[in-house]
């Protein structure tokens, strides 16, 4: 059967054919996808040149799950991009002849893995949640104020406001509750006098009506050995935590990992499998509509048979993805691993330090899809992190970057609440956090 070549099917200057829509659905960004083409050389200079081709742009104008290509469809001095048996296909007819080329053909696509679209657990009864990229992700540690509980309350609402979508507090650790976690437990699950409803209950209505999620992190510098725990317990323990305590969803902020990604006396199939393991357990319990996320430093991800990464070759956190498909997204830490590295869009999203090879987003995301990584930044110089640092300008530019070559959209990351105390002099968190949103997400 050929392709339905009827005048809503081609490919038109005023608008996008229904093959750009349907392959952008399915393989994700067009520029992308061209991108990735000029990357691996597909269309190199060298190339057209041998082939006397003097093509210069390049249409979507095809896709099919046939093998039949309509060849009359291709335009002299045009490169034809199609998509057939979830391959990508290059081809080009010369000006002069007239004739269709093959320029380049069976470069693979794999399909988006799509996360379900979010809905409430049952912990609470909020429905309609809409939670969409771009993630703006706060970790809190601690609020402006630790009393009366009212102005507790009121970080939640300012990082609300103020345009983060996804609180995550700070932390569980071996299963205790810490700093806000241990707040949001025990402080905030007392009744507001004024209205009757506990603290916490009316923070998670205010942030679902909002499109806002709160999440509670386990782990984090201070946890150690929680590999020595069997990790389906680690899992369980760590969701039943967040649905006793009303929580949309866990983050898994796990540290003290070695190269290859191993913890002390594992392997890094042994760590690989106590990572997946406590992330399905965790899923199991919380069910499909609950948030899972992790936050691994930038170096613990790379790509599958590397001799070169810090990551090792069973590519690190790219095999745990690949083992619990249905972590939502990652808050990568791109900090603390010196200031030339995961500084610069080049960096970040293209070609890592000499440091840290092959774990810039673009190195492994064959395997991990773009859209599940978020770009993690300290929010103040010499508070947040060791290094790492860029300015909200900055960062703005190399988001821009991103979204603009290769159609990343995840959005960011930051550690963490800049509490009043932490500041000199103190000011509320609304007041630095505010300004450092808007000018990250300026424009994105």
């Amino acid at each position: 059967m050929s392709l339905d070549r009827s005048e809503d099917n081609r490919c038109k200057s005023t608008r996008k054919s229904k093959a750009y829509h349907k392959i952008r659905a399915k393989f994700g960004n067009i520029k992308y996808l061209k991108s990735k083409l000029i990357k691996t050389k597909h269309l190199s200079t060298k190339e057209l040149k041998a082939k006397k081709l003097k093509a210069k742009k390049l249409k979507v104008d095809q896709y099919t799950s046939n093998n039949r290509i309509n060849y009359d469809d291709i335009e002299p001095g045009q490169f034809s991009l199609r998509v057939r048996n979830n391959a990508l296909e290059i081809y080009a007819k010369d000006e002069n002849t007239n004739n269709p080329t093959l320029l380049y053909g069976s470069v693979p696509l794999k399909p988006l893995r799509v996360p379900p679209k979010y809905n409430p657990s049952g912990n609470n009864n909020n429905d309609g949640i809409n939670l969409t990229v771009p993630y703006k992700v706060v970790y809190i540690d601690q609020p402006d104020y630790w009393w009366p509980l009212s102005k507790m309350a009121q970080t939640f609402y300012d990082a609300i406001d103020i345009g983060f979508n996804v609180l995550i507090l700070a932390f569980l650790v071996n299963g205790q509750a810490a700093d806000m976690v241990s707040a949001w437990s025990t402080q905030l699950n007392a009744v507001n006098p004024d209205t009757g409803k506990p603290y916490r209950e009316e923070i998670l209505e205010y942030a679902h009506q909002r499109n806002s999620v709160i999440l509670v992190s386990t782990g984090g510098a201070t946890e150690t050995d929680y590999w020595n725990t069997d990790p389906t317990d680690y899992g369980t323990t760590v969701a039943n935590f967040a649905k006793d305590n009303l929580f949309d969803g866990v983050d898994f902020d796990l540290e003290h990992f070695s190269p290859n990604l191993t913890f002390p006396g594992f392997t890094s199939q042994q760590t690989i499998d106590w990572l997946v393991t406590a992330t399905n357990a965790t899923r199991g319990i919380l069910g499909s509509n609950a948030i899972i996320t992790h936050a691994p430093q930038a170096p613990y991800f790379g790509p599958v048979g590397s001799d070169k990464s810090w990551a090792g070759p069973l590519g690190g956190y790219t095999a745990v993805y690949k083992g619990a498909l249905s972590i939502n997204f990652f808050n990568i830490q791109c900090y603390n691993q010196g200031d030339e590295c995961y500084t610069t869009y080049e960096t970040i999203f293209i070609n890592s330090c000499a440091n840290f090879p092959e774990s810039a987003f673009t190195q492994f995301d064959s395997d991990v899809p773009l859209e599940k990584l978020v770009l993690g930044k300290p929010m103040r110089q010499g508070i947040d992190a060791g290094s790492g640092y860029n300015t909200p300008q900055e960062i703005n530019s190399i988001m821009i970057e991103g979204k603009n070559n290769l159609g990343w959209t995840a959005g960011v990351m930051t550690w963490q609440w800049p509490y009043r105390d932490s500041n000199d002099p103190p000011v509320d968190g609304k007041d630095i956090a505010g300004p450092w949103l808007d000018t990250v997400m300026n424009n994105f």
